[in-house]
């Protein structure tokens, strides 16, 4: 069906920084969930979506990965704050689909459970992403103000955040394999 894909694709949206670079870029999940969602667009139009955006989140994330790199070789390019804010944008409308794709997909086969956990997973993107967002605009007052509140654990807390919202995630795609996916099916051409 495509989900045992998309959790291993998935699982490069984690973080693992190794001297300021992550050691899991999303562009690899990116090039695993490729296959995923060519499977996953068999069984509903949203997945067809995301089969197509995740083509652009793919060169998004190479583009951000480059920007990155020289940012490690020499001072980071002006452009890379903005980029960094549009590749947010960009990963929320990726989330959405994929949450909501998954969410008529559970609700279709009757998986209840499966639906709540997708419906939940939405809620806590949007308040993710509007944290995160906030956190990344490049404005004086903004940052000085992040700075003060970087005092109180606000960073971190961020971080947590990201964690426990793409950990939940990880739980909906492997309910998703568990719940909705026919017995066998997965691991049939995999």
């Amino acid at each position: 069906m495509g989900f045992g894909l998309l959790f291993l694709g998935y699982f490069f949206m984690f973080n693992f920084p190794y001297r300021g670079f992550d050691i899991f870029p999303d562009f690899l999940g990116f090039v695993i969930n490729v296959f995923a969602f060519r499977r996953l667009a068999e069984y509903k139009m949203g997945f067809e979506v995301l089969k197509k955006y995740n083509w652009l989140m793919l060169f998004s994330s190479v583009v951000l990965a480059a920007l990155q790199l020289t940012g490690l070789v020499s001072e980071p390019l002006p452009v890379t704050g903005y980029y960094e804010l549009v590749y947010l944008g960009l990963t929320f409308f990726y989330h959405f689909y994929l949450l909501a794709s998954i969410y008529r997909l559970a609700t279709d086969a009757g998986s209840l459970t499966v639906a709540a956990q997708a419906k939940r997973n939405l809620t806590l993107s949007f308040i993710y992403v509007f944290f995160a967002l906030f956190n990344a605009l490049p404005f004086g007052f903004v940052t000085e103000l992040i700075e003060r509140l970087n005092k109180y654990g606000y960073g971190i807390g961020i971080y947590i955040l990201r964690c426990i919202w793409l950990l939940f995630n990880l739980t909906l795609i492997y309910s998703a394999y568990m719940r909705i996916a026919p017995e066998g099916e997965e691991q049939e051409g995999e």
